[in-house]
């Protein structure tokens, strides 16, 4: 068996501090999964191993929690398709995990791909049985969590079934409501923010979490005239406010497209104008050929022509002489051969010229 590509989360993890990361467990932890782990505690396992492959499991962690006081290892895991591979991806990371660490081990598979999911989550086989738990996002609604209206829940909402909502207008809300949450804190809002530029590659929504960035760094909250007349207020000026930039935005692109459009349809015509101008000349070039064979054929014809007329000539000369010899007058000769006299009297000077 070998592995499968694992989901984009990856791509960004080495680069997210531990402290956003232990966070962001801690989170998943208690919102997502209902553990209720201390956030305090939370420590960040190293689960890289080289075989042939190297391979790391998502998110590692050792936490207490809080209604025992005992202490776990946390294994949570994000995959974005269905592949029948898992479950025995899932075992090696549970040995791997084992191996390294004595506490309880407790596993989580987050699908948050589109299509339904169909994985199992276990393996039964004769001497092995095994099973983790899987937690498909489509059934757990985003609304729940935006309600609560923490930065934590935001953030997590951005894995959650989106019920039908535009992906844009649902990052613009987490993104205003995040930004309203901490309009004093800015580092709090870039570090949450940041964990929600993580996980949303998960779900390829980078380019909205990055245009809902840029409008909400351009905009002062506690400068908006709603500001002082409470949250609720401020929250839909800044969506509306975001929404109008947006709007602007999609205006430009759909501009932009329109003239993409204009301009392939001006390169059409060019090309069609092009292959009409070389049809053009093909069917002047045809007339130049045709014209120079019907040249050649009256040339021809010419010829044929002039020695018919020589060997008629030839011919009258012959008969001339003959009837000449004959004993008939020039008159009559002219008459029979249908001749004029005077071109009969020539020739029969030429024939008394030729004797003498």
């Amino acid at each position: 068996m070998t592995d499968q590509p694992k989901t984009k989360y990856l791509s960004t993890k080495d680069i997210a501090s531990k402290a956003l990361l232990k966070r962001m467990a801690a989170d998943m932890a208690n919102l997502l999964l209902g553990l209720d782990v201390d956030p305090n505690s939370v420590e960040l396992l190293e689960t890289e191993k080289e075989r042939i492959e190297q391979r790391r499991a998502d998110l590692v962690i050792k936490a207490r929690s809080r209604p025992t006081q005992e202490i776990m290892i946390l294994h949570i895991e994000i995959q974005n398709n269905n592949q029948a591979i898992i479950p025995w991806r899932m075992l090696r990371y549970y040995h791997d995990i084992r191996m390294e660490h004595s506490e309880p081990l407790q596993q989580y598979l987050l699908y948050i791909g589109k299509e339904r999911c169909t994985m199992p989550n276990s393996i039964s086989e004769p001497h092995l049985s095994y099973e983790y738990e899987l937690v498909d996002m489509h059934t757990v609604d985003c609304q729940t969590l935006l309600e609560r209206n923490t930065p934590e829940a935001l953030v997590l909402a951005i894995l959650c079934d989106f019920k039908g909502r535009p992906a844009n207008a649902v990052v613009r809300e987490i993104g205003s409501r995040l930004r309203l949450l901490m309009v004093n804190d800015d580092k709090g809002f870039l570090d949450y923010f940041s964990m929600l530029e993580i996980l949303g590659q998960n779900r390829d929504l980078e380019q909205q979490i990055k245009e809902t960035k840029e409008m909400l760094t351009q905009v002062d909250v506690s400068r908006l005239p709603s500001y002082q007349w409470g949250r609720e207020d401020t929250l839909k000026e800044l969506e509306a406010l975001m929404a109008e930039k947006d709007s602007a935005l999609q205006e430009k692109e759909s501009v932009i497209q329109r003239t993409q459009i204009v301009l392939q349809e001006k390169e059409s015509v060019i090309q069609r104008t092009q292959i009409v101008l070389q049809e053009k000349e093909s069917v002047i070039q045809q007339t130049q050929i045709v014209l120079q064979e019907k040249e050649s054929v009256i040339q021809q014809k010419d010829l044929l022509l002039e020695q018919s007329q020589k060997e008629k000539q030839q011919q009258t000369l012959k008969l001339i002489k003959k009837m000449h010899l004959a004993g008939m007058s020039a008159s009559v000769i002219a008459e029979l051969l249908e001749v004029p006299q005077n071109e009969v009297e020539e020739q029969l000077r030429q024939i008394a010229i030729n004797k003498n």
